[in-house]
């Protein structure tokens, strides 16, 4: 079996129509992978969804140092993490699904999202809705990604409770 190199893998990529969908397990990046699979099934047989979650290490001096996991152990648990959370959010049905391919990424929310949505279609996140105030002051992950996305950005909403 032949394996590609990073470079074919990435040209591959770029070549390829993804949507890039930000996934945390919150209610609101579930309505967005959602749609984004959607979107994808649309889209046609060349689209793909890339399902990132953001991962970080905590702070450096937050006790008990003890305890903080090793860089590749904690990317596995988010690995783990991330696929329960797509297991859960999209359970095989009688259509066929996009191709759902999980990613995760050591660094803040946005700039994981930034970096994966390079040579994207597009980026999909899901908004908390806690309110335009709350944005401004606290930030948006999705009002950044907006603002900084080379590609084409969907915010979809909290769904309804």
């Amino acid at each position: 079996m032949s394996v590609p190199s990073t470079g074919q893998q990435a040209e591959a990529i770029a070549h390829s129509r993804r949507i890039v969908v930000g996934v945390d397990g919150s209610a609101s990046s579930i309505a967005a992978l959602r749609w984004a699979a959607a979107e994808a099934q649309l889209r046609g047989s060349d689209t793909f969804v890339e399902a990132v979650l953001a991962w970080q290490l905590p702070f450096a001096g937050q006790p008990p140092l003890a305890d903080v996991p090793s860089t590749h152990r904690a990317e596995s648990e988010a690995m783990r993490h991330l696929e329960d959370i797509l297991d859960a959010a999209l359970p095989p049905g009688p259509t066929p699904e996009p191709e759902i391919r999980p990613r995760v990424c050591e660094g803040t929310p946005t700039n994981a999202l930034l970096t994966a949505a390079t040579n994207a279609e597009m980026l999909v996140v899901g908004h908390k809705g806690y309110g335009l105030v709350t944005d401004v002051v606290r930030g948006s992950v999705g009002v950044r990604c907006l603002a900084r996305a080379e590609c084409p950005v969907v915010i979809i909403p909290s769904p309804v409770s």
